[in-house]
Parts: structure tokens; sequence; C-alpha cells
């Protein structure tokens, strides 16, 4: 049992056991406790005012950034935990990464603040290097790395 528990978080994220993990931890984050009034519900709350949003002298994203962030406000504060996770999971598996590593970022604190505030810094700066490199030479490579580059700009200062 200690021999394949240990085989497990040395190795590289690559078998169903390790997105098994992945997936668990993914979920158990949609019961973070969260700060009053987090990031999601400050970015998201008056997407349905259009631009009237930036009456809130807190609200700092971009006009564009209007378009790009009703995907964020459609997968709930829970879903963009779980979200950010995945991601991570991504990342951990296309660079070769032991499952120990990605529990390593999990519980370290900076993420678990993120995940505390529900923050989009995540997605915004890890999901466009992920797409950006998924679809490589692809007949997608035009749209990707378009789609890439505009959720980049969601977080110019990043």
């Amino acid at each position: 049992m200690i021999h394949t528990f240990r085989a497990l978080f040395a190795t590289p994220v690559r078998t169903r056991y390790h997105w098994g993990i992945i997936l668990a931890v993914a979920l158990a984050f949609v019961f973070m406790p969260q700060l009053p009034y987090n990031d999601w519900e400050r970015n998201t709350t008056g997407l349905f005012d259009g631009l009237n949003i930036y009456n809130d002298p807190d609200y700092v994203y971009p006009p564009w950034g209007l378009i790009l962030l009703w995907p964020y406000r459609l997968m709930t504060a829970p879903g963009a935990r779980v979200a950010s996770v995945l991601a991570l999971g991504w990342a951990t598996h296309r660079d070769g990464w032991r499952l120990g590593t990605f529990m390593a970022l999990i519980v370290s604190p900076f993420f678990l603040w993120t995940m505390t505030l529900t923050n989009i810094d995540l997605l915004a700066l890890l999901v466009p290097v992920l797409l950006w490199e998924t679809v490589g030479k692809t007949r997608w490579q035009g749209v990707g790395r378009g789609l890439a580059l505009a959720i980049l700009l969601i977080k110019p200062q990043g």
C-alpha cells in the first residue's frame, strides 16, 4: 500500500488514477470557505448592467473584459475554483510533473489565498498559455492563439 501510494505521488501525471485524484481535489475546492465580497462577486455582479459596472471604483478590467468575463460568470464561483484546479492539473500533465508537485502547488499559500477569493488570475494567466501551446500547428492555431491573447488581455498587468 505504501509503495503504491509513494509511486502514485512520485510519478508524472499520466494515468486515470492521477486524474482521479486531481478531479477529487478540484471538487473539494467547491467547499472552500470564501471571504465576503470575493473577487468573483466583485467582477461579475454588474455584468448585467453593461458599462454601468464602471460606477464601481474597484472594477479594474478593460471594456473588452465584459465579453470575456461572461464565461467566468456563467461557471459560478465554485465552478471557477474547480476550473482553476483542473487548469493546474492540465499544466502538470502537459509538463510531465509529478502528482506530488501538483499537490505542493495546491497547498501553497498563494494558491489557497487565490481560491479563497475565487480570483480570476490563475485562469486568466494559465489557460491562455496552455491554449497557445495546445493548438500548436493545428488548423485551429489562429483561432486558439487569438482567443489566448484575448484572455490574456483581461489581465494586462499580469
